[in-house]
């Protein structure tokens, strides 16, 4: 009922044609959905083919940088224990008990007792699958012990690797995060893992470090075979484990640990099946496409680059390479932020056209080369149809540009503590999460465009003034007080990004001022038009309150969506946008216009509650003057009390 519900609010917010070309959409899908899982369900769903991977391509060992809590986590991830969007260190396993997520707690599924035939899986996985299934898992250490890879280990709650893909549901039961079990199956911990092993000198910790990460390769082929189950339900993490898994075993056999030859023949039969799932239901569309699309290019361009030369294998390199350059040209503005109106989500999509900008640079030439005659027509899924020859040069430069764009706007943008404000979502997603380094030496020397060093009109200020003055504006003046605060001051404008931050010896000021992100959806958007986040002496006096959750609590993630979590000008009882026609959607939100931005003043405005508002800020040697103004009556935000502050998703301080 409640999806009936929000379909119809949608259907009604949206033109008449734009509803019938949807629902056209959605009968063709249907039918095309029966036809695949009625085959799904009658056939194996492994791949027949045999592939090889290639030579390994990156010298990793001297180029990446393993995150300092790596090494203490190892033995956690050892025995399978992890701690990931707010879960606290758990163990994975089956019949687990979970603490629940505010007060919603789903009961433990039954434990399983493996064995080395695998006869255990015939009660995970579908019977066409089951003898491939077991003999996969054949392969796996005697003591290991499985993954339950299909719970989210939050709430408790399990999907099934018997459900076919796209009937695959989330979001419709209180506090169950689907997100949980997607973000263990990227196994992201896995090149760090491998690294460590790899630069070991004890020759224990090489071994059973290399083990581990097989085996959890091995163990998640064997559990979810493919277009079965939660985690080949989002083509994005499909892609971004695919990546994580090449990056591994490149860690492996550079360091001197060769992968079996059986164990290496159904990684890499995974991988091209990871490709097939990726290019059958790519994230694309012509109206919106999102980091989603970027992680799907990029995960096809990691896999391509790591399997033999086939006719199949050469187009997805050739259409990864240029989407990568295409969606990373639509995710990064000029000025070097991002489309998506989230400060995280520019880290996470810079994080994948560094990793592949780094990647193309230790591609073989030769490889390269014989991308000029592939055959398009091996991808025939959405802008695939006919994409001339690979210009490698031009893909090069377009992701080097955004590399280094997207690195000054974070730069830029960076606190006195070292981290982001979080303007927008934030899901603490990465790529991978070991650092490239190597990048580095991969970025040529990009002719990016000057930033203005202040934007608009100096004289906004004044004629602000005048109308509250005159008292055709009603006005609400908050002021930050200290001393010194202009000593160095500088300031940087990203107009088309819509950030603008200040920064002195004791003051940090960053404003959000600019366009509704994704071209106007405002999926990862808050109602935080105008809003700020101030420091002054290295201390937050104003910081966004972050984001905390997605789907398994829609009041949580609306709380922090709302204009009521950010320090912004708000009319009482109202929000500058609709957060009821769905939660990654924001109707009814209006940009916000810089109309002045200089060394000491800022003026900008936004028209999201019918009347426009405005906000003022002066930054004077002894305080910040912040004054908000409108036609309409103001909230006093003396008074403001933000949510709980989210440092990352999942987690409260």
């Amino acid at each position: 009922m409640a999806d009936l519900v929000h379909d119809i609010k949608r259907a009604l917010s949206l033109p008449p044609h734009v509803v019938a070309r949807k629902a056209a959409q959605r009968a063709r899908r249907a039918l095309k959905d029966s036809r695949e899982r009625l085959q799904a369900m009658r056939a194996c769903t492994y791949a027949r083919d045999a592939i090889a991977l290639t030579e390994p391509l990156l010298s990793l060992l001297s180029g990446v940088q393993v995150p300092n809590h790596a090494s203490e986590s190892a033995q956690e991830w050892l025995g399978h224990t992890f701690s990931l969007l707010g879960s606290g260190s758990v163990t994975v396993a089956y019949g687990m008990a979970c603490d629940g997520l505010e007060g919603h707690r789903y009961p433990p599924g039954e434990p399983v007792m493996p064995d080395p035939a695998g006869t255990w899986l015939g009660r995970v996985v579908t019977p066409a699958n089951l003898a491939e299934s077991r003999r996969i898992w054949s392969l796996v250490s005697p003591d290991y012990m499985p993954i339950d890879w299909q719970i989210d280990f939050k709430s408790g709650y399990r999907w099934s690797a018997r459900t076919w893909y796209r009937d695959i549901r989330y979001g419709h039961l209180p506090g169950v995060d689907v997100k949980v079990p997607w973000e263990l199956a990227r196994c992201q911990h896995l090149p760090a893992l491998a690294a460590l092993a790899a630069r070991s000198d004890d020759a224990a910790i090489r071994e059973r470090y290399a083990r581990e990460v097989l085996d959890v390769i091995l163990d998640f082929v064997a559990q979810n075979p493919p277009a079965f189950g939660v985690n080949w339900a989002c083509p994005m993490d499909v892609g971004i484990r695919a990546a994580n898994w090449t990056l591994a075993l490149d860690l492996l056999r550079e360091g001197g640990m060769p992968v079996p030859p059986e164990v290496e023949r159904v990684v890499a039969r995974s991988l091209l099946e990871h490709g097939r799932h990726i290019v059958a239901n790519l994230e694309w569309s012509p109206e919106l496409r999102s980091n989603h699309y970027l992680a799907d290019v990029a995960g096809l361009f990691f896999i391509a680059a790591h399997l033999e030369r086939t006719r199949e294998t050469d187009a997805w390199l050739a259409f990864a390479l240029q989407e990568l350059a295409k969606a990373a040209r639509e995710q990064f503005h000029q000025d070097g932020g991002n489309f998506e109106g989230s400060t995280s989500y520019h880290v996470l999509s810079l994080d994948m056209v560094a990793w592949s900008l780094g990647l193309l640079s230790l591609i073989p030439h030769e490889r390269l080369e014989a991308l000029r005659s592939y055959d398009p027509a091996v991808v025939r899924t959405g802008p695939g149809l006919a994409l001339p020859p690979a210009d490698v040069a031009s893909v090069r430069d377009t992701l080097s540009a955004c590399v280094v764009g997207g690195a000054r706007f974070i730069s830029a943008l960076t606190r006195p503590d070292g981290l982001l404000p979080q303007f927008g979502d934030n899901d603490s997603g990465l790529f991978v999460l070991v650092g490239p380094e190597f990048v580095q030496s991969a970025v040529t020397a990009a002719r990016l465009p000057e930033r203005p060093p202040e934007v608009g009109d100096p004289a906004a200020a004044g004629r602000l003034r005048e109308r509250i003055e005159r008292g055709e504006l009603k006005s609400r003046q908050y002021v930050f007080s200290a001393e010194g605060l202009r000593e160095g001051l500088t300031l940087e404008c990203f107009p088309e990004s819509g950030f603008y931050v200040w920064r002195s010896e004791r003051l940090y000021l960053a404003v959000r001022c600019g366009a509704i992100g994704q071209n106007g959806a405002g999926g990862h958007d808050h109602c935080d038009q105008l809003g700020i986040e101030l420091w002054i002496n290295g201390a937050p006096l104003v910081r966004d309150p972050g984001t905390y959750l997605y789907t398994p609590l829609p009041e949580r993630r609306n709380e922090y969506r709302s204009a009521k979590a950010h320090f912004v000008p708000r009319v009482p009882g109202r929000e500058p946008a609709r957060l009821d026609l769905g939660l990654f959607v924001l109707p009814g939100a209006k940009p916000g216009v810089c109309e002045c931005a200089n060394a000491t003043v800022f003026v900008g405005r936004h028209e999201g509650y019918g009347e426009p508002v405005w906000r003022m800020i002066e930054v004077r040697d002894d305080a910040v003057v912040v004054t908000d103004a409108s036609t309409l009556e103001l909230e006093d935000l003396r008074e403001h009390r933000p949510p709980v502050y989210s440092p990352g998703y999942g987690l409260l301080e």
